[in-house]
């Protein structure tokens, strides 16, 4: 449940600062805790949640290189 309140409250923030979210529950746990340097034990991952600047509305997706 505090899980849940926190990715709500970062989802929020984001928003107010002109960012996109994308949570996952998908992904390759013994990385993600490697990356965020979390034990295991008494802290794991349950899911994370990316941040970034949308796509303008004019724009295809794709950038070029």
């Amino acid at each position: 449940m505090q899980a849940g309140t926190a990715a709500g409250r970062v989802w929020l923030a984001a928003t107010a600062y002109g960012l996109g979210a994308c949570a996952s529950a998908g992904f390759i746990e013994p990385g993600l805790r490697h990356l965020v340097e979390l034990d295991g034990y008494r802290s794991c991952p349950l899911f994370a949640i990316s941040l970034g600047y949308p796509a303008s509305e004019d724009s295809d997706g794709i950038e070029n290189a």
